[in-house]
């Protein structure tokens, strides 16, 4: 991200900001994934401090279009050249069809090269 994320939008036991998160009577954060993971334990304790979870008290929230378009990120190849600066929800398109920095592997030597190099190499 090219600006900190507020602490209250990211899981406190991964560090991801996801779509929706679940906040305990605790006051910690977790997204979907790793709530699901509290709850499939016999008795589920806060990993952080211990405390019981009790899935009736806590409060989930979804993160709105308008509040993750507020975040800028850089590809994940910006040092390697690429200059994708744009809102979060547009990177994994650009990372996977539209960035041409990741590195390959040459199918003839084996070398590795940018995938913008490839044909130079």
């Amino acid at each position: 991200f090219l600006k900190p994320v507020p602490r209250a939008w990211t899981c406190d036991i991964c560090g991801l900001m996801s779509r929706a998160l679940t906040v305990t009577e605790c006051l910690h954060v977790f997204c979907s994934n790793c709530y699901e993971h509290l709850l499939d334990k016999e008795s589920p304790k806060c990993p952080l401090d211990k405390v019981v979870v009790n899935a009736d008290e806590t409060k989930k929230f979804v993160l709105g279009d308008n509040q993750r378009k507020l975040f800028l990120v850089r590809c994940m190849n910006a040092e390697h050249g690429c200059k994708f600066e744009g809102p979060f929800e547009d990177l994994e398109a650009h990372y996977t069809k539209d960035c041409s920095f990741h590195v390959v592997t040459c199918k003839r030597c084996g070398s590795t090269s940018f995938h913008t190099q490839l044909l130079e190499h």
